[in-house]
């Protein structure tokens, strides 16, 4: 359950700074978590027309915008404090860090915002297209989920697995905007589904390159 009840950034642990580190990390990791879990409910949110789960996605993403800000404000306050140089590192790559989660977030609510509009509009996908919508899908959350357990594990053999997986989202979502198009051409879909899909093609690719940047961190 990744409910946002309890925040752990208590201000008292600056009297020691490495265990201030290590929390704000931990929380860092647990926005990950909810953000992955955002984009997951999202997607099940758009291929089911599902209004309830976009609601969650909605409130979730409030939840995660809450704790970029208290997780930025404390880190501000941790790189006033004297920390040693390896702390300092750790700091300045978790604010890189939350900035990605956060736009990974913004995805997710993006994909909420889809399903809300191919629900209205009573829109449904070719099987084509909702088959190659599942795989992209697939490497996209793959990428992520390991680049936030390789920076967990600061393990680099993890991290370095996250790349293969960013450049084959790349290259997915140029072969399916292409054969979208050609779709399109033969008016083998609706228009308007069609916008859609190429909208979800572009934020999965884009959670990739998040992705990318969080491995990049561990490297």
């Amino acid at each position: 359950d990744q409910e946002v009840t309890n925040y752990f950034l208590d201000e008292r642990l600056f009297g020691t700074p490495y265990v201030a580190v290590q929390t704000a990390m931990e929380e860092a990791i647990r926005m990950g978590d909810m953000a992955c879990w955002n984009v997951q409910m999202s997607i099940e949110a758009l291929f089911e027309r599902n209004e309830e789960k976009v609601k969650e996605v909605f409130e979730r993403e409030r939840e995660i915008n809450e704790l970029q800000s208290k997780l930025n404000n404390y880190l501000v306050k941790l790189t006033n404090l004297s920390i040693s140089a390896a702390d300092q590192k750790r700091v300045s790559e978790l604010f890189h860090m939350v900035s990605d989660i956060e736009r990974v977030g913004d995805h997710a609510d993006n994909i909420g915002e889809l399903a809300l509009n191919m629900k209205e509009k009573n829109l449904n996908f070719s099987e084509m297209a909702q088959r190659e919508l599942e795989n992209i899908t697939d490497i996209s959350l793959r990428c992520f989920s390991k680049a936030m357990k390789a920076y967990e594990k600061q393990d680099k053999v993890m991290a370095s697995e996250v790349l293969p997986l960013e450049k084959e989202t790349d290259q997915l979502e140029e072969k399916f905007r292409s054969r979208h198009m050609k779709r399109l051409a033969k008016a083998e879909c609706n228009p308007f589904a069609g916008i859609i899909y190429l909208d979800m093609v572009s934020n999965l690719e884009r959670i990739s390159d998040h992705a990318l940047n969080i491995a990049q961190l561990v490297l």
